[in-house]
């Protein structure tokens, strides 16, 4: 975590008071988590957001751009921008 918040990828904040959803929206595209329900990383996620403390921390813009890009090489996929920000 440290290293991630000294590039400036992550920003922690005072109040853990969010939803798991808000780590997954943005902006007007919203996410409902509980669809994940047969999918074997759900747990995984879970676990590091009720344990490992990623309840009080949030992607910045450029942690926002580094995961999108590292998903895409991983994926084969090209993702577009319109709508963002």
């Amino acid at each position: 975590m440290r290293h991630l918040e000294s590039l400036s990828c992550i920003k922690r904040h005072q109040i853990a008071n969010r939803e798991i959803n808000s780590l997954f929206s943005k902006g007007k595209h919203s996410f409902d988590f509980n669809q994940l329900e047969n999918i074997p990383l759900r747990d995984m996620v879970l676990d590091l957001w009720n344990n490992k403390s990623v309840r009080v921390v949030s992607l910045t813009t450029t942690g926002e751009i580094i995961g999108i890009l590292a998903s895409d090489i991983i994926n084969g996929s090209k993702t577009r921008f319109s709508g963002w920000g």
